[in-house]
């Protein structure tokens, strides 16, 4: 609620408790992890057996923030949230012992961190860990729109029971409610400079333009979707970063997303960002944006058939390798920090990939071209993954990523107007006291805000 602390909670196993405060050993490693759930719901509660894992296959502190949550809290609220706690915790800890993890929506906030701290020169952490990030929220890329048995996200997207925060009012009834209170709610002029390439106002489904008045994502209006701090796929450079451990469940909707943004990280050059998403004035340093920071290491596991954060089964024997598997790169990735050899970890050798075999939790092995690629099976059995040209999110062309996947638009918009009918009357009680609300806002024209009005700042 506004005026509360900013709260997080410590996760560590009674037996290292007792050897730090005893002296024994420092417990100098702290993981910083930041729970997903589609920016908003999950919590550190839902995730405790998670933590304790991590805290016991590393040997580390766990802390992780209770930030706040969409739709109340809109972006940029929750990362706000977690950067803080970064920097807390940098008063307290040298960056070389901390890893940084998140998950979905989690793992796509720790990665806009990583961003904000490379640009604004601060210490960066030892590395961290991605599990299924959420990085585009555009839903561009093929694998949101296919077939998805082995996946539990619902194929046309979340859809929910109305309420007076949630959806907020389409653009339709914006205009509805501002001819009733006879103001002002939202500045048409305010849109963000990067141009609106993505899911509004239109798209083409079999030939039709289609326009999507409704906003889509709890996190972020329509016209916000592209941001890079939202969707970090849209970083003109993800290289510069420390050292990033990325999962992907080959079964998961969002597969091809992650394993576009592995490479990305990686190899900056070779996947830019469009210059359709910044305006005229900014596209002259697009290029040089692209080019200033070097490539990241990235360790790319892809869990054939595994669904979505498939950690948070944790009782499941892949669940098992994979915890493995992130202290493994834990480890490693708190004693490069500390040795400052990273640049020394490249192999060229072009045998490596074809022969490499090996199991999850095995010690890394060297680099090749800044990636670590391996498919992974259901018993931690380690072989290469198939080369860039034979995977789909490496041959996505730069220009179609933004542009929102048209099957998957129509898979929610069909499922929508099932919800709408069902929820008819709710929805007509909820206009009325969205009416009543709003003309008792004191936000106002004259103010200069303009809050998404999901948030409670609009409500006030």
């Amino acid at each position: 609620m506004p005026g509360d602390e900013l709260t997080a909670e410590w996760v560590e196993m009674k037996s290292d408790y007792n050897q730090r405060i005893s002296g024994e050993h420092h417990g100098k490693t702290i993981m910083l992890y930041v729970h997903g759930g589609a920016y908003f719901f999950g919590s550190v509660n839902e995730h405790r057996y998670q933590l304790q894992k991590h805290a016991r296959k590393l040997k580390a502190r766990v802390l992780a923030p209770n930030y706040r949550l969409a739709p109340q809290y809109p972006f940029p609220c929750g990362l706000q949230d977690c950067l803080a706690i970064y920097m807390y915790l940098l008063t307290i800890q040298d960056a070389s012992s901390i890893i940084l993890a998140g998950d979905s929506a989690g793992g796509g906030m720790i990665l806009s961190i990583l961003v904000i701290l490379r640009d604004q020169g601060v210490s960066l952490p030892a590395g961290a860990i991605l599990i299924s990030p959420w990085v585009d929220l555009t839903h561009s890329f093929p694998s949101v729109a296919q077939d998805n048995p082995y996946d539990y996200i619902p194929s046309h997207g979340f859809l929910h029971k109305p309420s007076i925060s949630w959806p907020p009012p389409s653009s339709d009834e914006v205009l509805a409610i501002e001819d009733a209170i006879g103001r002002t709610l939202m500045d048409k002029s305010s849109l963000p400079k990067y141009k609106e390439t993505g899911p509004k106002p239109v798209v083409i489904v079999d030939g039709e333009p289609m326009e999507i008045k409704d906003q889509i994502h709890m996190y972020a209006t329509n016209e916000m979707l592209h941001h890079p701090l939202i969707s970090p796929v849209f970083q003109p450079s993800l290289g510069g970063l420390p050292p990033l451990m990325i999962l992907t469940g080959g079964g998961e909707v969002l597969r091809d997303e992650q394993i576009y943004i592995a490479h990305k990280a990686a190899n900056p050059t070779k996947y830019p960002t469009g210059p359709d998403f910044f305006e005229d004035s900014e596209q002259y340093r697009l290029k040089e944006l692209t080019n200033r920071w070097a490539p990241t290491k990235v360790q790319l596991q892809v869990w054939s058939d595994l669904c979505h954060v498939a950690p948070t089964l944790s009782f499941t024997l892949p669940a098992k390798y994979m915890f493995r598997s992130m202290a493994q790169f834990g480890t490693w990735a708190i004693t490069q920090a500390q040795q400052e050899n990273i640049d020394n970890l490249d192999s060229h050798d072009e045998s490596y990939t074809a022969s490499f075999i090996g199991n999850a939790g095995d010690p890394l092995p060297r680099f090749r071209n800044n990636m670590i690629r391996e498919r992974v099976d259901h018993h931690g059995k380690i072989t290469s993954l198939e080369p860039e040209s034979e995977i789909a999110a490496c041959k996505l062309h730069f220009s179609k990523i933004g542009v929102v996947n048209a099957e998957m638009v129509v898979k929610w918009l069909t499922a929508k107007l099932e919800n709408d009918k069902k929820f008819a009357t709710l929805s007509k009680k909820i206009q009325k006291q969205r009416i009543k609300e709003y003309s008792e806002s004191r936000l106002s024209i004259e103010s200069k805000e303009f809050p998404p009005l999901t948030a409670l700042a609009c409500r006030r």
